[in-house]
């Protein structure tokens, strides 16, 4: 008995053919062009969204902590202290006492000039070097006003009140002769109203019709450094609103001068100068390249270099990630100059630190310059072992980002990636493989995919470092998102590996989890899937010829695992590249004979997804499981889990001898290089790390 090719009729056929000769010449033109095997904006399109949405998320999260605590109360918070609500000022009795006992006073300083000009945390008053200078989160509370009540005077109040109240304190604002420290209360009390919690009333502060434009003009005001400080911060948490909002604070006129606040006297003037530069950088690539043409890059660098606070350096490194961050890229001189301070963050200790410079990092690596300019650069910075390291970090937070730049570096020329690979890589992706984030374990195989693309020398460094055996154990188990990239790497790996190379895959089983993905919905993953088979067999058929066998032993372990009929079965798929891929494969590599369409078979849906389809009707007439083809002396044997076995030693073929002995010239074939699609979610499993079944 004989298999079958399944025949359209003779016009339609002709017709396909030159849609067929068509295709071929557009897919050949684009191989000519670059070794990248799906459509590379669309991807890393995919990509940066999903990048977007990370940073996005974590910017309001921190945004929603600024809102929320008080300077002091931060301070407070880290020491240990409690706190009694979301807006509490400082009022700790005890340090009060202790401060007394000390000669020092906490309450709030005399009504006055003193008050606006008051040094800011980290700065000394004029003339003074006492270490028990009063720094400015102690007098943000009016002067007599106890911390308690001020910490109840928006939580005693409903909603209504405080928009009822708002219109007030914008005449204030613009009232003649107002003091001081009037000023100073009203924009702390619009400071606090835009801090709520939950829903600040962010619009309603804009439409009360000069209130913005009021808090801008206080930047300037250099000799009132608290009163910069509370204005900054109000601007701040208007611009952590939608893209309308920060456009408001933008035409106000706020960029020139919050730059300009970076090089200021004040250390929390110039944190909060950076935060909201960040703020505005991180709504769009637009904002963001305004901010940066009106030179925020040089004084925030500078910042970094200059500053050790531990809250400056958080924030002035979240703001150089949105610097980084969006595409088309910033400048690459912008980048460049940024490359050697990010080099330097990245030997930091801190762990946000880390996060965000990371992300920066991973913003930078994600090239689309001619010759990979910002890989090279990258590279040439020193930073690429470091970021290896933290790999190996306790937090997934850390590793992430530093995965994706990795990732993205990989996506460059051989050499670019053989950097990776001398740096030691490969352990630390292994260890990857089985965290508990499923996205983590996901981005790994992606990454593994892009080495596998490379050298016959970089294919055995990764057979070498054990990783095929857990690759090929989430190729058969994991999520879907994860199995397919898998597959890229397996299949990259046989399109550009020696047949000593393949087999070891073989050996280890990947032939059944890539015959069981053929029933994928995912056209871009069943040709990927098609060509890895296609290579095992061409590499059986070599095999074959060169030992003198009479069949192909891959072959025959393609249809045990059930790989034959679900190849026949993609014949009436509505793909025609996926058409001509498995009557090709039929063809060459299966005994196979011409017979007119079988009934039973339907065209598989035309619609893809992250799923699994079928695309045969079940006929127990038709089953085909009692055939058996050719005759085989194959030395391998399938085991109950899909691994392959030796049953014979075969000549220059052994466990023992494959690597080193081959000498056969490696095949010419498309590797598949291609950046990752990522997915929604923080990329955790219900299942901690355990692999899902198939």
């Amino acid at each position: 008995m004989k298999r079958r090719i399944l025949y359209t009729p003779l016009v339609e056929v002709c017709c396909t053919a030159l849609r067929m000769q068509a295709t071929r010449a557009r897919i050949e033109e684009r191989h000519r062009s670059f070794k990248k095997a799906v459509d590379l904006d669309e991807a890393r399109r995919k990509r940066d969204e999903h990048k977007v949405e990370i940073r996005k998320t974590k910017r309001e999260e921190t945004l929603m902590k600024k809102r929320r605590e008080h300077p002091a109360v931060q301070a407070t918070s880290r020491a240990g202290a409690s706190v009694p609500g979301d807006m509490a000022a400082v009022h700790d009795p005890t340090a009060a006492a202790a401060a007394a006992a000390a000669g020092t006073a906490l309450a709030a300083p005399p009504v006055g000039e003193n008050l606006l000009s008051a040094p800011v945390s980290g700065e000394k008053a004029a003339g003074s070097l006492s270490e028990n200078a009063v720094p400015v989160e102690s007098m943000l509370d009016a002067p007599g006003e106890s911390a308690e009540a001020s910490s109840s005077l928006l939580t005693t109040r409903s909603r209504q009140e405080i928009l009822a109240s708002m219109p007030a304190l914008r005449d204030t604002l613009y009232q003649a002769g107002a003091s001081p420290e009037q000023l100073l209360r009203t924009v702390r009390e619009f400071r606090r109203i835009l801090s709520i919690e939950r829903a600040p009333p962010i619009q309603e502060v804009i439409e009360c019709q000069g209130t913005v434009e009021k808090l801008v003009e206080f930047l300037s005001y250099d000799q009132f450094p608290a009163l910069q400080f509370e204005a900054a911060w109000a601007l701040t948490n208007i611009a952590s609103g939608n893209t309308e909002q920060t456009t408001v604070v933008v035409q106000a006129g706020a960029v020139p001068h919050f730059v300009r606040l970076l090089r200021a006297p004040n250390e929390d003037v110039c944190e909060q100068a950076a935060w909201a530069l960040g703020n505005i950088a991180g709504d769009s690539v637009q904002y963001r390249d305004l901010v940066l043409a009106h030179g925020a890059m040089e004084p925030l660098l500078q910042l970094l270099q200059t500053q050790h606070k531990p809250g400056m350096l958080r924030n002035a490194t979240w703001t150089l990630s949105n610097f980084c961050r969006g595409k088309p890229a910033p400048d690459m001189p912008l980048i460049l100059a940024a490359l050697p301070v990010l080099a330097q963050l990245a030997q930091s200790t801190d762990e946000e630190v880390l996060v965000d410079t990371c992300w920066a990092l991973s913003y930078v690596s994600d090239d689309k310059t001619e010759h990979n300019a910002q890989i090279d650069a990258l590279i040439r910075s020193g930073v690429v072992k470091r970021v290896i390291e933290l790999l190996g970090h306790e937090s997934t937070a850390i590793q992430q980002p530093a995965l994706c730049t990795i990732g993205n570096i990989v996506t460059g020329t051989d050499e670019q990636t053989q950097v990776v690979l001398d740096c030691g890589a490969l352990p630390y992706l292994l260890r990857l493989l089985s965290s508990s984030k499923r996205l983590i374990r996901k981005e790994t195989c992606w990454t593994i995919s892009n080495i596998t693309a490379g050298t016959i020398e970089q294919i055995e460094s990764v057979i070498q470092s054990g990783l095929i055996p857990p690759l090929i154990s989430l190729l058969a188990n994991s999520d879907f998102e994860t199995r397919r990239e898998a597959a890229w790497a397996i299949s990259n790996a046989t399109a550009g590996g020696t047949d000593a190379q393949i087999r070891m895959l073989v050996l280890h089983g990947c032939l059944k989890p890539m015959c069981d993905l053929l029933f994928a919905n995912d056209s871009k993953l069943l040709i990927v899937v098609l060509e890895g088979i296609e290579n095992i067999l061409a590499s059986g058929e070599r095999e074959r010829e060169r030992l003198h066998q009479p069949a192909n032993e891959y072959a025959s372990l393609v249809e045990q695992v059930g790989g034959l009929e679900r190849i026949e079965m993609l014949q009436n798929h509505v793909n025609e590249d996926i058409y001509f891929k498995s009557q090709h494969i039929l063809r060459t590599y299966f005994d196979v004979e011409d017979e007119d369409e079988i009934q039973g078979l339907v065209p598989m849906a035309a619609s893809e997804g992250d799923g699994f389809g079928f695309g045969i009707e079940r006929n127990d007439a038709l089953a085909r499981s009692g055939f058996h083809f050719g005759t085989s002396s194959s030395s391998l044997m399938m085991t109950s889990s899909g691994m392959m076995t030796a049953s014979t030693s075969v000549p220059g073929a052994t466990h023992e001898t494959a690597f080193g002995a081959e000498t056969a010239s490696p095949r010419t074939g498309q590797v598949s290089w291609r950046p990752s699609d990522d997915t929604n979610g923080d990329g955790d499993d219900a299942t901690n790390g355990m692999p899902m079944g198939s």
